[in-house]
């Protein structure tokens, strides 16, 4: 079966490459927290590694030409959005309720 194989393939290099992604993002925080200067600008820096570093882990679960452009047509809003509604409900609303109300928009 070699589609399953390149199934198997394919989600394990996007799992692999998301974790790796992940724990650079986050080393930001564990790590260097003052490098964006604030706590804002840290959940910012955090953001753009996400950003930048999913398409290059993800864009192989796409199939066809030019797949890395594609996927950050489609990423990029979706995250991008997602980081500025969760970012105001954290700031705005503060800590766990801010989580929830966060979370109660999530689809």
């Amino acid at each position: 079966m070699p589609h399953m194989n390149a199934l198997f393939r394919s989600t394990l290099h996007g799992a692999l490459g998301l974790g790796l992604v992940s724990l650079l993002a986050y080393s930001i925080w564990a790590f260097a927290p003052r490098v964006a200067g604030s706590e804002i600008g840290m959940y910012a820096l955090i953001a753009l590694v996400y950003l930048t570093g999913s398409g290059l882990a993800l864009c192989g679960l796409l199939k066809g030409e030019k797949r890395l452009r594609r996927f950050y047509a489609m990423f990029l809003p979706a995250f991008a959005g997602y980081a500025v509604l969760w970012s105001l409900a954290w700031f705005v609303i503060k800590h766990r309720p801010g989580e929830w109300a966060d979370r109660g928009a999530a689809p």
